[in-house]
Formats: C-alpha cells, structure tokens, sequence
C-alpha cells in the first residue's frame, strides 16, 4: 500500500469518502515534484496561471518562518486556513502546548490529495489536537457546527488565532475571507445557544414543574414520529406575511396550518383558524399578550410546546401536546426515565415547529413570513402582530447588517436573525428535507425551494385536494407509552434522584470554594498554593461531566472559565503568585455562585416532589 492510499484509505473513515474517491486524479490543478532539498513541492494552475505553493528550494524552512512569526503558543486553539502540503501544519503542531486545538480548513480537494502524498493524517488526528475541516463552505460550517457545541471545544473557543496558509491567502483571498466569515458565524451562532443569563433557568424548571400534569399524559416523540403524511405551512409573523396570507385563508380548509405564537392572534382576527400553535419561550408576555384575547381560543387548535413555557399559556387552551427538548439536559434525562425522547428546539419557535413538522413526517414543509430581515420601512414585524410597531431606522442603527436577500439583493438584517437563517442552513446540508419559501421577501434561505404560497400549494396541495383531516382527531388516536399515575410516579422517581444529585454537588462545590482560603495563605508556599489551584481547576474542569448541571450553569461557567483562561495572557503580571491567587479567586466566586444556583434548582424540585407525595396520599 503506498502513502496516498494509506490517507486514502484513513480518510474515508473519517467522513471523507465521497469526497476523496469523486476528485479525478488526471484533472487535478495541484501538480507535485521534488524540490531542490529532496522534500516535495508543488505548483497550482489558477485561471490558467501556475502558481508555487511551497519554496522549490526548502519548503520546511520555509513553513518554520511561517510559523515562528506568529504568536501561536498563546492561543487554546488556531483554525489554520489552507493545508497546502501540511508542512505548516506539522511544524504548527511542534510549536502549540499539548493542550491547544487546530482546525485546518481547506476548500480546495486537489490540494488535499496532493497532501495525501506527503504528510501523514493518521498519525496527525492521532495526537488528539487536528480536526480536519475539508469540502464546500457549507461542508465545512457543519463540520464546525457538530464540533462547537461539545463543553471541551467550548473551553478552547475562549482563546482563538487565525493564520494563514500564505499561497492561498495571495492566490484566494476571498476563500479565506469566507472561511473565516464562516467560523466566526459559526462560533456567534453557538455563543448565542450557550445564553447569556442563569436566571432563565430557574424560571424555566420553575414552569417545568407546574406542567407534570400535562407531561404525564403526553405522548412520546417516538409516537408521533412519522404518523402525518400531509404537507404543512408554518406561519411566521415577518413583514412579508401581508403579501400572501389572503391565500392561506382560501386554502386553510385544505392544508394543515402551524403557526408561532407571535402570528397567533393576527392569523384569528383574519379569519384563519391554525391547527397547531408553537411556543417555547419562557417569559410571562406569551400569555399576557401573545395568546390574549377578549373571546375563547377555538378548541380545534393544539397547543405544542416545551415544558419551560408560563404555565397560564396551557390553561387557554384544550388540547396540549409538549415536546422534550434537548437544550438542558434535564429534560433529556426525565424524557429518558418516561421512556420519552428529546425533540431539538433550534434556536427560535419557528425551528421548533420547522423539526416538529419534520419529526411527524410532512412530506413538504411551506414557510410564509420567514423574512428574518427588516421590511423596507424598517419593520420587524406583520402589521397585525404582536410586535407589529417596533421599527428600526435603517440609516442610523448601528447593528444591522446585509444579508443576500429572496431575489439576490441585498437586505438589511441582523446578527440575531443571520444566526436563525444559519441553524436552517447547516441542519438542510446535514438533513436534506423538502421546504418551500413561499415568504416572498426578506433573506435568501439556501437549501429551499423558492416558490409563491398559490405555487406551492397547488405543486404539494393540489387544487382538488379534498377538505384536511383534523389535527385534534389525529393527536387522540396517538397511542400514549405510558398510564397517568405510572407517568407520575415517574417523574416523582426521576425528581428525587436529581434533588440527591443536587445535594452532592452542592457539597462538593462548597469544599472546592473553600480550597481558596489555602491559596490566599500568606502562609502557604507557592508550590502547595499552585496545587491548591490544580485541584480547583480539576474540580471545575469536571463540572463539565454533569451534562445537566453543565447545561444549566453553562452561561455562567462559560464567562468565569473564559476569565480564567485569559488571565493575564498579554503578561502584564509577573508576580507568579498573585497569577495563582487572582485564578483560584475566580473559580472560588463562580463554585459559590454555582452553589446558590443549585440551591435554588433543588428547592424547586423539593416542593414538586411533595406536591406529588400529597396528591398520592390524598388518593389513597
């Protein structure tokens, strides 16, 4: 076996197989020879100019000056972009602390297989600290996207540098400006999941109990899945919605309605009656306004929500159907002890009832009022929405940004909405599904088809579609797993096991806190104070074990072990133990402020529990 079949054969374990066997070797741009040191270079044709991709004379030198020039051991973790023929990366690789990340992103795959010849993958992703990032832009951003997510990768995030491949930064320099747009979009888009405020916590498994009754008839995810074989039009509540909701109305009898609860009231007063309304938003404005009105809530419509939201959203409606979601890990874990599973809620309602309509099978998923960008005028929203009078002026504020728009012009958007468009555009790549954008307007979706509303009904509709089935009449016929009072007694178990785990780790953080007064001991040599330290560290290093504390505190954590890592980097303080003391001082303020917040959640759990152990009682 030669070398290029070796990474050739590695390679395609790695999720790289069509992607290495679909590159014809006799087209490729990237021509190899030897160089005047005996090491292999190369030289690659670029609109019909050869360009060198390494010195002819020593290419290893060459990437020793590259990389000696930088600053690298400084950061937790570098993307590389471009791999040339991985000289660079291999002398990368010998001058970063074991403890250091790098992401080599490479767009170009003739340049891989020539690197094929050269270097060694395996043994390079076998130090643990490479991840290949290989293909199409949007090949790439999933690839990031699985990986920025994991607590680890998270920690690594807090430090980054960019250096760059020098040919290709001379040669394809709006590459490199994609690929860096993408990682920093990517890396906004999961900073904005990580959130911003523990506070939302506790509020939200303060809602999560009051809905124990609900959750103990619910059906499973594995129930529903693939049991509504319709097309299905999700409403949202952007400006274009005026554009094309007078044909939603004259087929509302013939196609299944979801809508987010922003649209909810607008699409009533229109005339239009959805089967299905979304929420997941916990605040109490949902109830107060979003679903307020003077008449009732027609009994036709389900509500489908996550556990998290204010209870008095429910209490509107008859007929409820609530969705695990995998964002804190406790609702993983209950779903798991209920025999349940989690659905994913994206980032906004709309991915919500966008992976809804996908987990119960819709064949084609139609999005109206989708614009996630401002309307000419500077509106956020649909006249007749809940926040149909919030309006931007598009010359004077400071965040807004253009995104390609529906017709390939420019729109003005913003960070927050250029992060919804991404979360569909990394899952469409990674899970191809069939959705129309019928909005008409706003941002360009890539992955969808882009149709008129009347299009696209009559394309996954049909003119002569006979009148819908009910969604009510659908959800009764959905087998529940589980009886009510065994469901209860479920959740009952499955609350006292993570008021015991609560109790643990409330102990173990208070000690961990008091590490601290050791490491401010004057008293204390300096090695036993750097131990000290070690062992906090440890401690808060583990923190990451517990999915669902991590989950939970994870804002929080995120922001002090951000702190923590970049302490002092710029070398200002060289008094090495004031480092020690102003380090353990920050991982001893976030274990307290860990221990308040755990506090908290376990006397919420406490009340649930004898709440249940009193209803038992009182059926006895």
């Amino acid at each position: 076996m030669t070398f290029f079949e070796k990474n050739l054969a590695f390679l395609m374990t790695q999720g790289f197989e069509e992607q290495v066997l679909n590159q014809p070797l006799e087209s490729s741009s990237v021509s190899l020879f030897t160089g005047k040191t005996g090491y292999y270079t190369a030289t690659k044709q670029i609109e019909g100019q050869e360009f060198l991709l390494h010195s002819a004379y020593d290419p290893l030198d060459e990437a020793s000056r590259l990389i000696v020039g930088e600053d690298v051991a400084s950061y937790s973790t570098i993307f590389l972009f471009g791999l040339g023929l991985g000289y660079h990366l291999i002398e990368l690789l010998e001058r970063t602390p074991p403890s250091s990340l790098i992401f080599v992103l490479e767009s170009d795959w003739d340049v891989v297989r020539a690197a094929m010849h050269v270097i060694d993958f395996e043994e390079i992703l076998a130090t643990g600290r490479v991840v290949l990032a290989f293909g199409k832009m949007s090949e790439i951003r999933v690839i990031l996207d699985g990986l920025f997510v994991m607590g680890e990768v998270m920690l690594k995030l807090q430090r980054i540098g960019f250096l760059y491949f020098a040919q290709k930064y001379r040669t394809e320099y709006s590459v490199i400006q994609e690929m860096r747009s993408s990682v920093l979009g990517v890396l906004q888009y999961h900073r904005h999941g990580y959130g911003i405020d523990i506070g939302w916590s506790v509020q939200g498994l303060t809602n999560f109990v009051k809905h124990i009754p609900y959750l103990a008839k619910t059906p499973s995810v594995y129930q529903i899945t693939n049991t509504w074989h319709k097309p299905v039009v999700i409403v949202l509540a952007g400006p274009s919605l005026t554009k094309n909701i007078a044909v939603l109305k004259e087929w509302q009898d013939r196609v299944t309605i979801f809508c987010v609860n922003t649209v909810f009231n607008k699409l009533l007063d229109y005339g239009i009656i959805p089967d299905a309304t979304f929420s997941i938003d916990r605040a109490p404005i949902i109830p107060e306004q979003h679903y307020k009105r003077d008449e009732p809530i027609p009994e036709s419509i389900v509500f489908v929500a996550n556990p998290v939201v204010d209870s008095r959203s429910a209490s509107l409606f008859k007929h409820h159907l609530f969705c695990f979601g995998g964002g804190e890990y406790f609702e993983y874990e209950l779903a798991q002890d209920m025999g349940n599973c989690t659905l994913s809620m994206g980032l906004s309602v709309t991915h919500f009832a966008y992976n809804f309509a996908n987990q119960i099978g819709a064949p084609a998923i139609i999005l109206i009022g989708q614009d996630l960008a401002f309307s000419p005028e500077g509106r956020t929203h649909s006249s007749g929405s809940v926040y149909d009078k919030v309006k931007v002026n598009l010359e004077t504020e400071a965040k807004i940004i253009y995104l390609e728009g529906y017709y390939g012009e420019k729109v003005p958007s913003n960070i927050t909405w250029k992060m919804f468009r991404d979360w569909y555009e990394i899952n469409l790549e990674r899970f191809p599904s069939l959705v129309i954008n019928a909005t008409e307007g706003g941002v360009k979706i890539k992955g969808t088809i882009q149709l008129t509303l009347q299009e696209a009904l009559e394309k996954y509709v049909g003119v002569q579609s006979p009148k819908k089935d009910s969604f009510v009449d659908w959800l009764a016929t959905v087998d529940r797993d589980i009886v009510y009072e065994d469901g209860i007694e479920e959740i009952r178990k499955s609350f006292m096991a993570r008021i015991k785990k609560l109790d643990i780790a409330e102990l173990v953080y208070t000690r961990a806190s008091d590490l601290y007064n050791y490491v401010h001991d004057f008293n204390i040599p300096l090695e036993f104070k750097k131990r000290y330290l070690d062992k906090m560290y440890e401690i808060a290093h583990n923190i990451m074990a517990d999915n669902w504390i991590f989950s939970l505190f994870r804002p929080e954590y995120i922001r002090m072990m951000g702190d923590y890592i970049n302490l002092n980097t710029d070398g200002n303080e060289k008094n090495p133990e004031k480092i020690i003391i102003n380090r353990a001082k920050i991982l001893h303020d976030m274990f307290l402020d860990m221990c308040l917040f755990l506090g908290k959640l376990r006397r919420i759990l406490e009340d649930a529990v004898e709440k249940l152990n009193l209803e038992s009682e009182s059926l006895i």
